[in-house]
């Protein structure tokens, strides 16, 4: 079993090997299944450290604007939403569990704390915020959650205009991109 949640990639072909792994052995039908369930090559698979795949989370990753980004932009964002979810993991908690405040600690935790070796800066985190922002708006439409632990605040747009802006984002350069 692995200890932290992991990002999979869908191959352009699928083997199944039920020689060598045996638990395998009745899915030689995986590309089919897989391509009746929307998953297409390119894909990433987020596995929790149970080995447990979520199907509203892969639902995301598979069938939302996400399916449509381009590759590097897809590998940047389930980067941050396995470092989000496997943080949540953490907590005893699932994505679809979180709160503001797990948010704000997660801010903490990414970009400050001696206990993270992994820091990030302010870009990273800022798009790594606008693919959890992505995520939740998404999951708050499909009412998989009733509320986004992403806190928004209104602010001064490029233009002079008020718009909504993550709160856990930069205070001085305008609102991060986070609607879908």
């Amino acid at each position: 079993m692995v200890s932290r949640w992991r990002v999979y990639w869908v191959p352009a072909q699928r083997v199944v090997e039920a020689i060598r792994v045996p638990a395998l052995g009745d899915w030689e039908d995986l590309e089919e299944r897989e391509a009746r369930a929307g998953i297409r090559p390119g894909t990433p698979i987020l596995l929790s450290p149970n080995c447990r795949i979520g199907g509203r989370l892969s639902h995301f990753l598979a069938r939302s604007f996400f399916a449509r980004l381009d590759p590097e932009t897809k590998r940047s964002y389930a980067t941050d939403y396995c470092v989000f979810v496997d943080f949540l993991w953490s907590r005893g908690k699932n994505w679809d569990e979180a709160i503001s405040g797990d948010l704000w600690d997660f801010e903490g935790w990414r970009t400050r704390s001696v206990k993270n070796p992994q820091k990030v800066g302010g870009a990273l985190w800022n798009r790594g915020l606008a693919a959890l922002g992505r995520l939740y708006l998404w999951a708050v439409k499909q009412r998989y959650v009733s509320v986004s632990p992403i806190e928004m605040r209104e602010t001064i747009g490029r233009h002079g205009q008020v718009v909504e802006a993550p709160a856990a984002g930069p205070r001085t350069r305008g609102p991060v991109a986070c609607a879908g």
